[in-house]
């Protein structure tokens, strides 16, 4: 008996494959769902798009998640690049407003609260990760997913089965026509689905360690087809510590577009600092370890200098040094396990490295900053 899979993307690839009697290493099914991420990732190169992002923590004694954040939130999208603009109807850092940017130079976010002195306001700039395949989700700003390859949030399907080419043969069909994964690796257990109704791209994204009920990793996405193209309509990332302590936190992420224009004009002034939308006099905190200095934020958005820049970190080093104020500036943000478990392709590279040398301590990068002293 033999099944024929279509597949919906920018034209029509059909593939063929052995149902009853499948063999559980099949090139086929491999084909499948790399032809499904390629196309997505192709035929998507912009997008606009509107929605809500809302944030649950959970300890170890909550019965229940908490919601701890609630934003409307606004996206542009020129691959790679993107600017989220969040507006917050609930936070617990009494936020009225952040804007982050990565423009492919930097991430840079601006933050907005009457509790921020001076302006109100303050900037911060964090190094990425460089290369073709490098993803660059804005974790310190809470927020897990790289909205400038949008086709691999949930997984990068290609860079999983060029590293773990054992997974392919893990790949079978089920009753319902889907593409499952599952793999059973040393001290955890991987699986995902591959949905018929999603193009066959990535639904379910999944990490059971050894002698857990529960996922330690979660991701789920819900597809939609539209304009010629595969898109995400909503997401959802769930991390739990596999071990609890004191102070771990358990964090789920879910963002849900109510609109979403795909291939849509987006200008370049969204990936400019002036995009961040900070007044003048705005401290700017620099995290990128090769920068040793804070600067000040001066609106030149109109001025010739600024419009023939062609980075961020261009018109960073335009500015003026920041006034050197003792204990003021903080460290970068550390303990952010949870958004590179949730969004890096080197994830089970990790989990092998946690279950065999030891459990990493969790904590939410962006609530958790201890001052220092600039040298």
């Amino acid at each position: 008996m033999r099944v024929t899979v279509v597949l919906l993307t920018v034209g029509l690839s059909v593939f063929s494959f052995p149902d009853a009697v499948l063999s559980a290493g099949d090139s086929d099914l491999a084909e499948v769902i790399i032809e499904a991420s390629n196309a997505a990732n192709a035929s998507l190169s912009s997008f606009v798009a509107d929605g809500e992002f809302r944030l649950f923590e959970r300890s170890q004694n909550d019965e229940d998640w908490r919601l701890t954040e609630v934003a409307a939130v606004s996206v542009r999208v020129k691959k790679p690049k993107y600017n989220i603009r969040f507006n917050y109807s609930l936070s617990r850092e009494g936020l009225k407003e952040r804007v982050i940017v990565f423009d492919s130079s930097a991430i840079i976010t601006s933050r907005f609260s009457e509790n921020i002195t001076k302006t109100n306001c303050q900037g911060e700039v964090f190094s990425i990760q460089a290369g073709e395949t490098a993803r660059n989700p804005p974790g310190m700003a809470g927020f897990p997913w790289d909205l400038g390859h949008p086709d691999q949030c949930v997984l990068s399907v290609a860079s999983m089965l060029q590293k773990h080419p054992e997974y392919a043969s893990g790949l079978s069909v089920n009753a319902q026509g889907n593409i499952l994964l599952e793999s059973v690796r040393p001290g955890y257990k991987v699986t995902s689905v591959f949905s018929k109704h999603s193009g066959f791209n990535p639904t379910n994204f999944d990490v059971l360690l050894d002698g857990n009920r529960v996922s330690t990793q979660q991701r789920t996405a819900r597809w939609v087809y539209g304009a010629g193209a595969w898109h995400v309509a909503a997401l959802a990332n769930t991390f739990i510590p596999n071990n609890w302590e004191d102070d771990d936190i358990g964090v789920r992420s879910e963002l849900d577009f109510e609109n979403f224009e795909v291939n849509a004009f987006v200008s370049d002034d969204y990936f400019r600092l002036a995009a961040l939308g900070m007044p003048g006099g705005t401290r700017i905190l620099d995290h990128r370890p090769e920068v040793e200095r804070d600067v000040l934020y001066t609106p030149l958005s109109d001025t010739e200098l600024v419009r023939h820049l062609d980075t961020v970190v261009a018109t960073l080093s335009k500015l003026s040094d920041a006034p050197d104020v003792s204990g003021e500036r903080p460290t970068e943000k550390s303990g952010l396990l949870w958004v590179v478990v949730f969004n890096s392709i080197f994830a089970l590279i990790l989990l092998f490295v946690f279950i065999t040398h030891g459990r990493r301590k969790y904590s939410l990068g962006h609530e958790r900053s201890e001052s220092r002293k600039r040298e």
